[in-house]
This record gives structure tokens, sequence and C-alpha cells, in this order.
């Protein structure tokens, strides 16, 4: 008995690849991310240049001691400009959150008034008198019964008209809502532009 001849035939055409599944495209998750790190790098730098404050810091003064004075050397065509620092009391105990009780501190210290004096070598004397806080300020902290607030700017400027050493003093006319525990003065002067 002959055994039958399976006769087989052999497909030689190459084998289709199954569709490779749809790859999610990252182009939108890039643009998304880089959009994301522009906007936070154009917050930062807003913030940056609305709290800076103009020239170099050549002194800093208590605002508790009324005869507190500092030496500022100067020429003529240079101008003085001011921060102050502030730490006062909040109740320690109270309903309020920190928003609140930013809110209030904020109210109370605009209406607290600063008044600057620079007195020249000669004896003539300049002044400036502005709210304490303007509205910008570099930092904000509120613990247990204190709020404190750093390098608040303020519209006080003096220009200086005669050349040498000036001295400044500062006094605050505090806001009846204001218990005071500590404050200062920065005073920065910026120089004038020189001919060449």
């Amino acid at each position: 008995m002959t055994a039958g001849r399976v006769n087989e035939k052999c497909d030689t055409r190459p084998m289709q690849q199954a569709p490779a599944p749809p790859q999610r495209s990252s182009v939108g998750l890039s643009l998304f991310l880089g959009g994301a790190f522009v906007v936070v790098v154009g917050i930062g730098v807003l913030i940056y240049f609305m709290t800076r404050p103009r020239g170099e810091k050549v002194g800093e003064s208590s605002l508790v001691d009324r005869d507190a004075a500092i030496g500022v050397e100067a020429q003529a065509g240079d101008t003085l400009y001011f921060r102050t620092n502030v730490e006062i009391s909040v109740p320690v105990l109270s309903l309020k959150d920190d928003e609140r009780t930013d809110r209030e501190a904020s109210d109370e210290l605009r209406k607290s008034q600063l008044t600057v004096r620079a007195t020249s070598p000669a004896g003539i004397e300049k002044s400036s008198t502005c709210r304490v806080y303007n509205g910008r300020a570099t930092t904000t902290s509120t613990s247990t019964g204190s709020f404190a607030r750093s390098g608040m700017l303020n519209d006080c400027v003096i220009v200086i008209d005669a050349p040498g050493r000036w001295t400044v003093r500062a006094s605050v006319d505090w806001s009846a809502g204001v218990t005071l525990r500590r404050a200062s003065l920065e005073t920065r002067r910026e120089r004038a532009a020189r001919s060449p």
C-alpha cells in the first residue's frame, strides 16, 4: 500500500504586519508644558520688577526710635528711595483666616504716614511724606500673634541737591489699628547719570 503524497503549497508572499496602534502625539503635551513654563517665568519676572527697589542700599534705621538716623554720602542729582520692614501684633485667639488678617493689616499700614527728612551738610532739610505701604512688598508672613511684612515699597522720594554727607531721619504716624512690635527704614541711593 502506497502512502498518498500530501500536496502542500507554500505561500511565499511576505506576511503582512498588523497595523501599529496609533501613537499619541507628544507635541500637544510639549506645547502645554512650554506655555506653562513661559507663564510662570513671566509672572516671576513681573513680580520681581514690581517689588524691586530702586538704587543701592546705603543704610537702615529704626522707625521705633524717633532719634535714629543714618549718614548718606551723596552728590547733587542723586535720589533717595526708601523701603520699610514692619512687624505688628495681631490677636492670638481669632476666627480670622490668614487672608483676612493680611487684608486688615494691609489696610492699617496704608493708613500709616511715613515722613522722611534729609538734612544737608549746610543744615538745609528736605522732606517727603507718603503712606508706609503702597501695596507692593517683598515678603509677608503670619504667625501666632504677629504679622510681618518686609521690603514694603512707598512713594517717598528725596532728590539731593548738594554734595556731601546727608543725615536721614524718619518717623511714622501709625494708624490707630497698628500695635507695633518692630519697624525699620531702609534707605537706598540711586546715583545720578554722570557725563562721560
